[in-house]
């Protein structure tokens, strides 16, 4: 991770919710805190979610609605193409869909 932080990639980590903390301490110190996450959770089911945010802000969504399990974590620009990321970053804490 701490590589792929470095670019500008789009980053992929299969199994590691239970990391999110450490993954986003990586990326804020190459300075990426506005950087978009999506957590993909339950994917292929009836239970499917998402979750929206920034390196800044995911740790905080996860704590807050106590996300568990399996999920997908996608970083990077491409999260912005989300029907439901806001087109600006200010006044909102977090999506949760």
């Amino acid at each position: 991770v701490s590589q792929a932080a470095k670019t500008n990639a789009t980053v992929v980590i299969l199994m590691g919710l239970s990391k999110i903390s450490e993954i986003a301490e990586v990326f804020r110190k190459e300075g990426k805190h506005d950087l978009p996450v999506a957590i993909l959770l339950n994917g292929s089911t009836k239970k499917e979610n998402h979750i929206l945010g920034t390196i800044d802000t995911i740790e905080l969504i996860v704590k807050d609605e106590k996300v568990e399990g399996v999920g997908v974590i996608v970083i990077g620009e491409v999260v912005k193409n989300h029907k439901d990321f806001p087109p600006a970053l200010n006044n909102w804490k977090y999506l949760l869909n």
